[in-house]
């Protein structure tokens, strides 16, 4: 019975995916990770395979949002196509195509990669001193552009028809104005057209089943009532709310809400996706539960190369300790001491103890030290943002490095959890970009688990 209900899921249903501002391209190398492990286990009939169609991306984040669908080609990606980017993405780039085509297996052709969701429309289509209803009643009577700018092909591509017709739409739509360190302006900020653009245009094209992601807050969270504005001519709505500690990664601390949209005349869901999806959660975190110390994965060497690169960013010169005993308390700045000193200070009042015996003891330098940004009370890592701020380890008295923060983020960037998962290691050899990946990228151990759980729970009506 329970093979019979995957084997009618979109599960098995779902060939072709499309994504927008998925950050670090954690959703499309989610699905690269639930296709290996669904055909690992034989489970269906039919291997599984889910190809991206296209991605939508801000320009802020073109290369980041969406290249690493891509497959690897025989030159990895066109000349012209890296001239679009800065230099620096390069390297992350060609590293997550190699390892997506390493985990599938495939070599598929490479989507669409479009610069803006707003790009559906025609320039100056709102004003940007609009409140968000004058934009979404301007947006709505615009007519919906049918091409756009592809970076891949360096012409204009379809965004509506068949060739661009995906089963699957994950969006990371964009969260500074929900965010406590962004403008807190919610729908009335500067993202909103992005919103209103992403479901003008899936509306019309009739995607089945659409996943958005967003922070979570209670005061600042994804305004639920905006979503159902936007898309509830057409979808129902199911918002999950999920924490990285549902699926194991106690130790960090990554608090988002799913939305799930399904077409009212296209899909049926045939289970609760909070329901599925807390069930899994539960079964996972009888196996793993990681502490922030569970984290620390970096060696000498690594260390030393990150501390070389911020003295050099810095003009600050290598104290002798650092090569001796690895302490890197001589590369921060006076404000970064000065909060480690008073948060430890405020520790040992705290705890009774002092700060350098607590193993899982990590502290945000970012933040002011009175807003206690720290694992000491929850027990995990502050959350990472893509605005950077040192990660300091007490006992060990260095920052975590970026490798170290990708881990947090659920990646598999050391052999032990590559191996578990049961793919290749994600190369984690572009440590300056590393630091923005996390703080825009979807956790992937919370994506990918959410994503696997809604191709469950979802089955298609067309025949």
């Amino acid at each position: 019975m329970i093979i019979r209900a995957l084997q009618d899921s979109m599960l098995a249903t779902a060939k072709f995916i499309s994504t927008s501002c998925t950050g670090a391209g954690t959703a499309e190398m989610a699905f690269a990770l639930i296709s290996k492990t669904i055909n690992d286990s034989q489970i269906l009939r039919f291997p599984v395979s889910f190809r991206t169609l296209s991605c939508h991306a801000p320009r802020k984040h073109s290369a980041s949002a969406s290249c690493h669908a891509l497959p690897v080609t025989g030159s990895i990606l066109p000349r012209n196509l890296l001239q679009e980017w800065s230099p620096r993405c390069h390297q992350l780039i060609r590293d997550h195509l190699a390892w997506i085509a390493e985990v599938t297996g495939t070599l598929d052709p490479p989507p669409c990669i479009f610069e803006d969701v707003q790009g559906c429309v025609p320039p100056k289509t709102w004003g940007p001193q609009d409140p968000f209803v004058v934009k979404a009643f301007k947006i709505a009577k615009a007519p919906l552009c049918t091409t756009q700018f592809c970076c891949t092909h360096q012409r204009q591509c379809p965004i509506l028809g068949l060739c661009t017709a995906a089963d699957w739409e994950t969006a990371g739509l964009p969260c500074p104005d929900y965010s406590r360190v962004g403008t807190r302006a919610k729908e009335e900020g500067p993202t909103g057209p992005v919103f209103i653009c992403h479901a003008k245009r899936h509306i019309e094209k009739r995607t089945p089943v659409i996943l958005i992601e967003n922070v979570q807050d209670r005061a600042l969270e994804l305004n639920l009532k905006m979503i159902e504005y936007l898309y509830g001519s057409s979808y129902d709505m199911e918002p999950v709310y999920v924490d990285c500690g549902d699926v194991g990664h106690q130790g960090a601390r990554r608090a988002r809400v799913y939305v799930f949209l399904w077409h009212k005349e296209r899909v049926c869901r045939v289970r609760p996706v909070e329901e599925v999806y807390q069930k899994v959660a539960a079964t996972m975190q009888k196996w793993a539960r990681t502490q922030p110390s569970d984290y620390l994965l970096a060696g000498r060497q690594e260390v030393l190369r990150e501390a070389e690169d911020l003295a050099f960013r810095r003009r600050m010169q290598i104290p002798a300790s650092t090569y001796e005993d690895l302490d890197l308390t001589g590369l921060l700045l006076p404000r970064e001491r000065e909060a480690v000193s008073l948060l430890a200070a405020e520790y040992e009042r705290t705890y009774k103890r002092r700060a350098r015996d607590d193993p899982n003891l990590i502290a945000h330098l970012g933040d002011s030290p009175s807003r206690r940004c720290w694992s000491a009370s929850s027990g995990r890592i502050p959350t990472v943002r893509m605005t950077g701020g040192l990660l300091w380890h007490f006992q060990s008295r260095r920052w975590l490095t970026s490798r170290e923060r990708l881990a947090g983020m659920g990646l598999p960037v050391d052999d032990a959890t590559a191996h578990a998962m049961g793919v290749p290691a994600v190369p984690t050899a572009d440590a300056k970009r590393a630091a923005a990946v996390c703080g825009n990228a979807m956790h992937f151990g919370t994506v990918s688990v959410l994503q696997l759980v809604g191709l469950v729970c979802f089955r298609t009506k067309d025949k």
